[in-house]
């Protein structure tokens, strides 16, 4: 890559297409602290981090984006984003429309991506590429490791659901399922939140009671049950 290029978008000409209209893409070497919006489009914007770190800011929360992973911007969605203030992001993006774009009407809005899709498009884009073909082969390879992510959270949701059911007596918390289940806190948090819109503490909370009332209702004592 020439080292004097920090920032590069371009259209991309793709006619008559119904399933995946390709739109435009572009490169950027952010600056500290870069920031974008808030803003809204009407097309869908992928956002994959080569390096660095920033923040994905939209009605789904505030989520913090790394190397490796990418944003999902959606049509009529208001969304800022900002670079890092010391390890400031490095991005490609790519924007479109079609049939097959409505997968991206996900409740996730950020998750990893094989690193070799991440470079894939970075060369695409930067050899300033006009064909639809390898940008196309790039999203739908993102669309197989989207379905992939979402179904391996949901997995990991629905053991996270009933271990807190049989384990409900237990000292149980965001922290010790972390280590039990061996993922990070705030991953776990997001996607349980996402998955079932209310968070783990609650949820724990909520097996509790269901189980104090079972109790109450068979005639154990309030200390018993407690």
């Amino acid at each position: 890559m020439n080292n004097e290029i920090n920032f590069l978008q371009y259209l991309i000409p793709d006619f008559n297409s119904k399933d995946l209209k390709l739109e435009f893409c572009g490169y950027h070497k952010c600056e500290n602290g870069h920031s974008f919006g808030p803003a809204v489009r009407d097309s869908y914007l992928l956002h994959l981090c080569i390096s660095g770190k920033g923040c994905f800011i939209s009605k789904s929360g505030n989520h913090d984006v790394k190397k490796g992973e990418l944003f999902i911007i959606k049509p009529n969605e208001i969304t800022t984003y900002t670079a890092d203030n010391f390890e400031p992001w490095e991005y490609v993006w790519i924007a479109f429309n079609g049939n097959d774009a409505k997968v991206f009407d996900t409740d996730f809005s950020v998750f990893p991506v094989d690193k070799e899709i991440i470079i894939e498009l970075k060369k695409i884009v930067l050899n300033k590429t006009l064909t639809p073909a390898p940008f196309k082969s790039v999203i739908y390879k993102i669309i197989d490791t989207l379905s992939s992510e979402q179904n391996f959270s949901l997995d990991i949701v629905s053991k996270i659901k009933r271990y807190i059911t049989f384990n409900y007596m237990e000292d149980l918390s965001l922290n010790s399922l972390s280590h039990i289940f061996g993922y990070e806190r705030t991953y776990l948090y997001r996607i349980f939140t996402k998955s079932e819109k209310i968070s783990i503490k609650k949820f724990i909370t909520d097996i509790r009671m269901e189980k104090a009332r079972y109790f109450l209702q068979k005639g154990y004592s309030v200390s018993d049950t407690a």
